[in-house]
């Protein structure tokens, strides 16, 4: 009885301080909510996933005028066969004439129809897949239980974004492709 109580009291003070110090490391350092690496539509890597700091954008002379080169890149922004990199953004000199023009992964507003309420900016609807599988009692035991979760997020490694120049966080890329492996002890 009483090593059985001993092991608890063991296990409770190591479950204790694991839920206490973790959170407190992720507080150190730059913690983003992003994991992996996010690319661009056009294959670069984008350092830190949010596109940031800049005034709504309306429409596509508006996208040209207010975003910056890595912000134009990282919607994907094209007009006829010129494409936006991090390094040379897109003028308006460039895509005089140019068609067809938008953004891959934002549905602008055709030019001078963009209204707040009714027809604004938006994200590019997205179906992204995750899969997951598991047991909550591997080996069939009667006093201890062993449970293992096996959880794909983005299986398809679709490049997408959310919340667009959001006030308060900016723009976020969809996780890219991750697995995880759950393995749990019950007592």
């Amino acid at each position: 009885m009483l090593k059985r109580l001993l092991i608890f009291a063991v296990l409770a003070v190591a479950f204790a301080l694991f839920f206490a110090i973790a959170p407190t490391m992720a507080q150190l350092g730059n913690s983003g909510s992003l994991a992996g690496t996010v690319k661009d539509p056009s294959g670069g890597v984008v350092a830190s996933g949010l596109v940031a700091s800049s005034p709504l954008v309306a429409d596509f002379p508006t996208a040209l005028a207010a975003l910056n080169a890595d912000q134009q890149a990282a919607i994907g922004l094209y007009c006829g066969n010129h494409a936006a990199t991090p390094s040379a953004p897109l003028t308006p000199a460039i895509c005089s004439g140019q068609t067809p023009f938008g953004a891959k992964l934002l549905d602008l507003a055709a030019p001078g129809t963009n209204d707040p309420d009714r027809n604004p900016t938006r994200v590019r609807p997205r179906h992204l897949f995750d899969a997951s599988v598991g047991d909550d009692d591997l080996f069939h035991n009667d006093r201890y239980k062993w449970s293992l979760r096996l959880t794909a997020v983005n299986l398809t490694n679709k490049t997408a974004i959310y919340n667009f120049l959001s006030t308060f966080s900016g723009t976020h890329f969809v996780t890219p492709r991750a697995f995880t492996a759950e393995l749990g002890f019950h007592f």
